[in-house]
């Protein structure tokens, strides 16, 4: 009798264990569903935001998947409806380019010549830059020199200075 009570009691707190988990499993795998079906107005109800167990976890989850689907798709339909008006532009600009071809020929010339010219000025300047600075490495070795001189008599005339001194004496 005891055995069966145990029994008994024991199921019973199984039982009210497992109902609500299988309830919320069975809720879960319906929105599921649902979305694999194309459905993504579907929302999970009840799910904390502190996940407290597991489902609480899943349920989490699921939910922050679906927003995440939900800005994607979005997402994707403005961008289908800027491609499709882009196109629309690209169709009429077509149109416009195939008309003035003569003159983007001409352009694309005119372009070409000014970059030749370009190509031309700047080697002109480079060259124009190295003189510059083999003129300046020119100036520095002089200033090197000079300095050097400089020394050089500083030490004769403190020489000379030294000389007159002794001859004075």
């Amino acid at each position: 009798r005891v055995l069966f009570r145990s029994l008994a009691v024991s199921l019973a707190g199984v039982f009210l264990m497992v109902v609500p988990v299988l309830r919320n499993v069975s809720a879960l795998s319906s929105i599921a569903s649902r979305v694999a079906h194309g459905d993504l107005s579907a929302h999970v109800l009840g799910h904390r935001v502190a996940a407290a167990d597991e489902m609480d976890a899943l349920g989490g989850s699921i939910e922050f998947m679906l927003d995440k689907l939900r800005e994607l798709v979005a997402h994707l339909r403005n961008a289908s409806q800027a491609v499709a008006r882009n196109a629309k532009e690209l169709d009429s600009t077509a149109v416009g380019i195939t008309t003035s071809g003569g003159d983007i020929t001409h352009s694309v010339e005119k372009i070409a010549h000014g970059a030749e010219l370009q190509t031309q000025l700047v080697e002109h300047a480079r060259r124009l830059i190295t003189e510059i600075a083999q003129g300046i490495e020119r100036t520095a070795a002089a200033a090197s020199d000079a300095e050097d001189a400089s020394k050089e008599t500083a030490l004769v005339a403190q020489s000379g200075r030294e000389v007159g001194r002794l001859a004075i004496e």
